[in-house]
């Protein structure tokens, strides 16, 4: 941890108390994964308030150390652990993207092949080797094949 860390974990501690700000890995990893438990995320420490009072120090210290946000001339974050988890997340995403319009891309080529055989195809399929026949008696259902 480093020394703005432990320094920000300190003034959570005066502010929540000691009890309230969970630091080891076992105590924050069930507030670190997503309801469908797909996604963890990272954190140094997490926060309980127990009133609004304590919510709004919190939010108050959270924003009286706005330097990890902010960004430079040349777009970037001036933190970099900050650009680093930014540069993350767009990797992600970009990621995400193309697989959705990969998934896109297959859904309507399998759309046009269905709609080409509805339009040209011929009344009986030409690539089923097996002629079956189902069979409906009293005390029998079931497919009999032809070989």
């Amino acid at each position: 941890m480093t020394a703005a860390a432990a320094d920000f974990s300190a003034q959570l501690r005066e502010i929540l108390g000691a009890d309230a700000v969970l630091t080891a890995a076992a105590d924050c990893a069930p507030f670190l994964t997503d309801h469908r438990r797909l996604y963890q995320g990272a954190a140094l420490a997490v926060a309980l308030p127990r009133s609004v009072a304590q919510v709004s120090q919190l939010l108050a210290l959270c924003h009286a150390d706005n330097q990890r946000c902010a960004v430079g001339s040349n777009g970037r974050y001036g933190d970099p652990t900050a650009e680093q988890l930014y540069q993350t997340t767009v990797h992600y995403d970009r990621r995400a993207r193309r697989r959705l319009i990969a998934g896109q891309i297959s859904l309507l080529t399998t759309a046009v092949a269905f709609i080409f055989d509805l339009r040209h195809g011929s009344s009986e399929p030409k690539n089923i080797p097996l002629h079956g026949e189902l069979i409906a008696e009293p005390r029998r259902i079931g497919v009999r094949l032809h070989l």
